[in-house]
Formats: C-alpha cells, sequence, structure tokens
C-alpha cells in the first residue's frame, strides 16, 4: 500500500508532441507524483556522508549496501533524506580497504582494480540504488564543516554559510548535487539547509534573513531541475508574528516557521514543502526550548510542571504556532513534511556514562545519580509527547515525516540498536549491529504496532486523498478500516 510508482519523466528522446513527463508538485497540501497519484512519504534520515573522517553513509562496514536497502524497505520506509556536506562531493578517493566501507560486503562501491572510489561516487551509487529499489530520496545539505564526529549535532553552523563557506558556494553545491542525482525519478527534493537556528524571518536582515536566502537558493535549484520540490526548514528561538502570537516559546533548531503566517517565502507554493524539525523533552532539554514541555497550560510555560499526561492538552497550541496552521486551507494549506523528528519512547541507555543524562565517567556517584533525578522528568514525559505528536500530525492531515536516524541508538532513538561504532583499526563492536531493529518503531505487528506504523495508517487514512488510487479514500477503503488496528 502507497509504494512509489515506477515514474518515466526522463526519457532522452526528442518528441515535440509528447506531453510533459513527470514531475513532483504540491496540490491542496498534499505532495503529488507527474501522474497525479498522492505521495505519502515515510522516510528515514541515514546520516554518515556529512562526517568528515566518513563521508559515506554509516553501516557499511557491516552490511551490503543493496541488502541494508532493501531491508529498510522490508521495515516499512519509502524515503530516505540523505545527508551531505561540501567535503563529500570534493574529497578524494577513499582507501583501498577503508574500514567504514567493508570491500567483501560491498565490492561494488570500489573500482574493478579495488582501488576506492570517491565520496561523492558512493553517495550517487547509494542514491542511485535507492532509486532501483523504489525510494524517494531528499538530497540534505546538512552540515558546513563536516566534522570527525558521529553523531555530528553540534557542528551545525547557526547560518547556510561562514566566513570560509560563502553562500555562492552554498549554492553552488546544492545546484552540483541536484544535477548529478536529477536522472533519477525517485529524486523528490532538496533540502536546502539543515536547522540554520541563527536565521531571521522576513526581518530586513540582509545577512539572516533565512527565507530570502532559501528563495535564491531554491531558484538555482529548480533552474537544474525544475521536476522535483525544494525543502525548507524553520528557524529556531521565538521568532513569531506578534499579535496573538505567543512570545516565550522556544522551537527546536530548524522547528519555527510561524512567521511563514505574515510573510510568506516567495516560491511557489507548487514546488515549496516547509519541513520543520520536531523534537521531544528527553532530546530538547539541554536547550532554551525546554520549558514548555513542563507545563499543564500552553500558556504558562513557566508555570507548574504537570503530569505526563498533560502533553497531549498543552502541546498542540504550541505546535499549531510553530507550523500547524499552515497546513490550513485558509492560512495556505502548505505541504509540510516534519524533516526530522526521533525520540527514544521511553527506553533510555542506562550505562553509567549515557550522554544523554550528561553523565561522565569522571563524576562523582552523588553526581550521576543526581544527574538521573534531574533527567527523570524528562524520562517520563518521552512517550507521552511521541503519543501526542502523532496524533496532532494525524489531525492535521500531515502525513509526511522523517525519522531521525536510521543509524545505531543515539540520542534520538535510531531504528537499528547498536551504539559503538568501530574502532579507528576497523574492528566492529559486536554491540552495533546493524541487523536487529526496534521493534516499538517499527513492527507491523497488527496486535502490537510500531508507533512510525501507526501514524503511517492513520495519517494516510485521514487525509482525504485516494493514496492507493482504488476510487477510495478514507473510511470508504477497506484498507483504511483494516488499518484501523494498527491505532493507538
Amino acid at each position: 500500500m502507497f509504494s512509489r510508482p515506477v515514474l518515466k519523466r526522463r526519457l532522452f528522446v526528442i518528441c515535440l508532441l509528447c506531453p510533459l513527463l513527470s514531475a513532483y508538485t504540491v496540490e491542496q497540501g498534499h505532495i503529488k507524483d507527474g501522474e497525479g497519484n498522492a505521495v505519502q512519504l515515510r522516510g528515514v534520515g541515514w546520516y554518515g556522508a556529512e562526517v568528515g573522517n566518513l563521508l559515506v553513509p554509516s553501516g557499511l562496514y557491516k552490511r551490503n549496501y543493496k541488502n541494508l536497502i532493501a531491508e529498510t524497505k522490508s521495515l516499512g520506509f519509502n524515503a530516505i533524506r540523505l545527508p551531505f556536506c561540501p567535503r563529500t562531493i570534493t574529497a578524494p578517493a577513499i582507501a583501498e580497504d577503508f574500514f567504514w566501507v567493508n570491500k567483501n560486503k560491498n565490492p561494488g562501491l570500489y573500482n574493478p582494480d579495488g582501488s576506492g572510489k570517491t565520496p561523492f561516487e558512493i553517495y550517487t551509487i547509494i542514491a542511485e540504488e535507492l532509486d532501483r529499489q523504489g525510494f524517494y530520496i531528499l538530497a540534505d545539505h546538512h552540515l558546513i564543516n563536516c566534522p570527525d564526529i558521529v553523531p555530528p549535532s553540534v557542528a551545525i553552523t547557526p547560518l547556510w554559510y561562514t566566513p570560509e563557506y560563502s553562500e555562492e558556494q552554498w549554492i553552488k553545491n546544492l545546484v552540483t548535487v541536484t544535477r548529478r542525482l536529477a536522472h533519477l525519478d525517485g529524486l523528490i527534493g532538496m533540502d536546502l539547509n539543515n536547522e540554520p537556528h541563527g536565521g531571521t524571518w522576513a526581518e530586513d536582515k540582509p545577512k539572516t534573513d533565512w527565507d530570502a536566502a532559501a528563495e535564491r537558493a531554491a531558484k538555482a535549484v529548480m533552474a537544474v531541475a525544475p521536476d522535483i520540490l525544494v525543502f525548507v526548514q524553520g528557524v529556531a528561538g521565538n521568532t513569531t508574528c506578534g499579535g496573538n502570537d505567543y512570545p516565550y516559546w522556544f522551537s527546536n533548531w530548524g522547528g519555527n516557521l510561524s512567521r511563514q503566517y505574515c510573510e510568506p517565502i516567495n516560491l511557489p507554493a507548487n514546488k515549496l514543502v516547509l519541513s520543520p524539525h520536531v523534537y521531544g523533552p528527553a532530546e530538547g532539554v539541554q536547550g532554551d526550548d525546554g520549558p514548555y514541555y513542563f507545563t499543564t497550560d500552553a500558556r504558562n510555560p513557566q508555570g507548574n510542571p504537570g503530569k505526563p499526561s498533560d502533553i497531549a492538552r498543552a502541546m498542540p497550541e504550541v505546535w499549531d504556532q510553530w507550523f500547524g496552521r499552515l497546513a490550513n486551507p485558509e492560512n495556505g494549506n502548505f505541504a509540510i513534511a516534519i524533516g526530522e523528528f526521533g525520540i527514544r519512547y521511553g527506553r533510555f541507555i542506562t550505562q553509567q556514562d549515557d550522554p544523554l543524562l550528561g553523565i561522565q565517567a569522571s563524576d562523582t556517584p552523588a553526581q550521576k545519580q543526581k544527574k538521573r533525578e534531574d533527567f527523570a522528568p524528562n524520562m517520563a514525559r518521552d512517550k507521552p509527547w511521541a503519543d501526542a505528536l502523532v496524533g496532532y500530525l494525524t489531525e492535521k492531515g500531515i502525513t509526511d515525516s522523517f525519522w531521525w536516524p536510521l543509524n545505531g541508538d543515539g540520542l534520538a532513538g535510531g531504528i537499528y540498536y547498536g551504539n559503538a561504532l568501530p574502532r579507528p583499526d576497523g574492528t566492529v563492536n559486536p554491540d552495533d549491529q546493524w541487523v536487529k531493529v526496534r521493534e516499538d518503531i517499527v513492527s507491523a505487528d497488527p496486535n502490537s504496532p510500531g508507533l512510525l506504523n501507526r501514524y503511517w495508517s492513520l495519517a494516510a487514512c485521514n487525509d482525504g486523498v485516494d493514496n492507493d488510487q482504488d476510487g477510495l479514500a478514507d473510511e470508504d477503503d477497506p484498507e483504511c478500516a483494516a488499518g484501523r488496528a494498527l491505532g493507538p
């Protein structure tokens, strides 16, 4: 149900009388392919190609890339957000036996003579295989500095440029990657920049107005690939439209699209997808966005902490202000795809140096216990927050999203188990399996469905669209009636 149709939009023949072939568009807030079929992005991010000492997607030291992609498809995903950074494009070939890409398992990622391919060649090969297996592909300009760390979240720059990396170079790289992948029918879009949390929105600030920069970049991308969509994230902080907007809610990085409500971006609505990032109390606790998770009253973020069950009542007003109201017909009926969301879903690593709890090996026993106690309220809100978000997205008809990440079991709770990375000599920790998956997130068992399976089923059956092209929508579709067994 809802698999990607095989498109035929790029036939390299001259036909002056042929109709315009397939191109992705947005209609009434929903993504459509060139034949008018509804698209539901059941996506996941696959990091690694943006990490400076790796520069290829993770897991290839353990798994064959074709098999890994096939398994990801079998879990229900149909879209991959594929990050890159500038060095992904420019780096020289990998070593002849690069520990991050197991040659025995992935000979196709090396040249016939055994020498290494470049990271950009590997990125392209993986994108082509995703396309061959029927995935939608969202290329993602994720980082500028390409740090030698995993995960690289601490290296996300506030803006889309730095003193060493100009806006001109950023746009040039977007065009380079777009042009490289433009032959793929599965290339649905370009995510212009990851989490521009230092940006402003339509504030007459040329150096920091993210909306204006996104307009410039989007036009360059669409000039070389008019068939695809552009994905635009929000900023951060508490920027608002004034009026009835509440001024004290701080969003996640990339999460605040509030000012799109009063100062809409100047891009064609049929090519624009708004892509906020939405994280819960376990992930956002370290930043200024923490307070709103603790309230029993959505208009009193500094007030009483409240019970975990209060999350479902308090959060919808916050999400509405950040992005949800933009899905309403009276506010533009914009397409919205959650660009990143992830959650531990009640599962927390308990070892003493768990970075999520801020515990370090050098802490005293008393310090470690204090950190556990301080973090306990966020643990309690973790699962209720995720359930509330899925319910909210379903009610708003927001059917498209990308879980973060496919990899490991990091701060946001990956799809695959495994926390430790290969050692410098290439030895793989046996716990880093890239085999066992989070059943609580992706189980398709009707008697015990995973979080994403409930969301995918209910969201698609709530959107008023004939997603599977059988002439029936919503309650009239027996497949949707069956899918209600996956409800919460």
